[in-house]
């Protein structure tokens, strides 16, 4: 029988100061801030198959409880296994993948300009089709954890109920090309 191991980080960058903290503390002890939540490969393996982590490193629309709090957490890696919260988001935002983000990062943030502040914007007639990415956060799991890829862009509430359509053409514009170049 093979013997199968993992090395990965002890730890990974604090989020004020960037000073290395261990995976096993839950204060930075260079700026005494507390770190956020991080999971070793396994932790994060199990909590996946658990079912409490969604991939979201594709983007797409995330689905959640329709109040103004952003509730839903992110978690995306920060050191060679290890996960950690990278901010929280709430449903009805959309969010763009990697590659999307960086080819289009001005329209984006032209569109995430508007309304940014207003209140909750319902999505009410959004037209799904079978391009359509979604991320439904109202899980029965209990509280479910968006995985997420460093650089990826969230787009307020109210930007995508208005501007919807364009950022679903924006996210899978780069996935159809990376599609097209691998020749599947």
């Amino acid at each position: 029988m093979r013997d199968y191991t993992f090395q990965g980080a002890e730890g990974s960058p604090c989020p004020h100061c960037h000073e290395e903290v261990e995976l096993d503390m839950t204060v930075c002890p260079s700026c005494k801030q507390e770190v956020y939540q991080r999971y070793d490969a396994l932790s994060f393996i199990l909590t996946f198959f658990e079912g409490h982590i969604i991939d979201a490193r594709a983007g797409g629309l995330v689905l959640g409880r329709n109040h103004n709090e952003d509730d839903i957490p992110m978690l995306s890696v920060m050191a060679p296994g290890i996960f950690q919260s990278c901010g929280m988001m709430m449903g009805g935002e959309f969010i763009l993948n990697r590659e999307a983000t960086a080819k289009h990062k001005n329209r984006i943030e032209e569109i995430n300009a508007y309304l940014k502040d207003s209140p909750f914007t319902p999505l009410t007639s959004i037209s799904i089709t079978e391009k359509t990415r979604v991320f439904n956060t109202n899980g029965i799991k209990g509280e479910l954890i968006m995985f997420v890829d460093n650089g990826q862009f969230v787009v307020n509430r109210a930007a995508t109920a208005k501007y919807f359509k364009e950022l679903e053409e924006l996210n899978n514009s780069v996935t159809h090309e990376l599609t097209d170049e691998s020749g599947c």
